[in-house]
């Protein structure tokens, strides 16, 4: 069976951030995907991960069936400087990223679905939100080690920086540094 044949079975959809069901799914899902890492798990996090980005993002997941199995999040601030994790960004001096941007974050595929194309169909669905949103800046930060995937083909987006979480105010889990990608989608 063929990659586009798998990913056919797939769909990809809002999830209402007062669609309790499907957002308790996603919590647990963001666990469930990182306690291989070492800093999230059941015990610290037993109803799931969230904060206060989860109050005014969107939220984007991918089911097989009525199974979630993968999600994104993303927020939509006027400029860089409302994101709340403009004080852990430390950015290449040469970028410059102005005005309108939506930030991606908390990508969580469940590990029996890892390396399937899932990712690029919640970043294709963000990327689209934000083309309806009218905002072509789209800045996320990515756990370092999967950041070359994420800055070659097809996904494209450039490496920009550094998110040093131990800046961020009521960061719950130990430092760790993560990399800023960027992408501009009129370009």
């Amino acid at each position: 069976m063929g990659r586009n044949s798998i990913l056919s079975r797939y769909t990809v959809r809002y999830i209402d951030k007062n669609e309790a069901n499907g957002m308790n799914q996603i919590f647990l899902l963001r666990v469930l995907c990182r306690e291989n890492e070492g800093y999230v798990n059941f015990h610290k996090f037993p109803n799931g991960w969230k904060d206060y980005f989860d109050n005014t993002a969107y939220n984007f997941g991918c089911f097989m069936d009525d199974e979630l199995i993968a999600a994104i999040r993303l927020n939509y601030y006027e400029n860089i400087n409302e994101c709340p994790y403009f004080i852990g960004f430390n950015l290449i001096n040469e970028i410059k990223i102005e005005g309108y941007m939506a930030y991606i974050s908390r990508l969580s595929i469940h590990p029996s679905y890892q390396k399937l194309g899932i990712s690029k169909l919640l970043f294709d669905c963000a990327e689209n939100h934000s083309k309806a949103m009218k905002c072509y800046n789209i800045l996320g930060d990515c756990y370092s080690p999967l950041t070359d995937k994420y800055s070659s083909a097809p996904f494209a987006y450039k490496i920009v920086g550094k998110l040093s979480v131990n800046k961020v105010k009521d960061w719950p889990l130990k430092p760790f540094d993560s990399d800023l990608i960027y992408k501009n989608l009129l370009k």
